[in-house]
């Protein structure tokens, strides 16, 4: 799926639709998933031509940073601009704040706790938001399910 330069254009409607990159992404990392939140917006973050700068969630230090330097390596290896994914060194609340309201972030991708979802969308740089909390399930009336599932079934 194209989602840089012209992706749509109908010369009788004379209408195009052309998508631009933002530029650069401030993407807050949870420590409930760090791992698959790091991959998801990297690659978000780059398929649309942006780069993205994490802040991970300090209980989650470790693996999110090995994480970044892994899809870091691989998109440079696959030709992204040096630098076009990136994290904060100091994971402190003030360093993100900063983050959050720099005048070069263009977007952010807030996943985390309510504080800091509220944090990001008081900063005044647009925000895209995911809070605490699973997604619901249905289970289709065909579907096998285990015993346990069965209390979904009938909710």
């Amino acid at each position: 799926m194209k989602t840089v330069g012209i992706i749509h254009d109908d010369p009788l409607q004379k209408v195009m639709d052309v998508g631009v990159p933002l530029g650069v992404i401030c993407a807050l990392v949870p420590s409930t998933n760090p791992t698959s939140t790091v991959i998801y917006k990297t690659l978000i973050a780059l398929k649309a031509g942006n780069a993205i700068i994490f802040s991970p969630h300090p209980g989650a230090r470790q693996c999110s940073w090995k994480a970044i330097e892994i899809v870091k390596r691989a998109a440079e290896a696959a030709g992204a601009p040096a630098g076009s994914v990136d994290a904060i060194s100091q994971l402190t609340l003030e360093a993100t704040s900063e983050l959050m309201h720099s005048k070069d972030v263009s977007l952010i991708l807030a996943t985390g706790g309510e504080g800091m979802v509220r944090a990001a969308y008081a900063s005044g740089t647009p925000t895209i938001s995911g809070g605490p909390g699973n997604g619901p399930a249905f289970i289709e009336r065909s579907g096998r399910y285990p015993p346990r599932g069965e209390r979904y079934h009938h909710q």
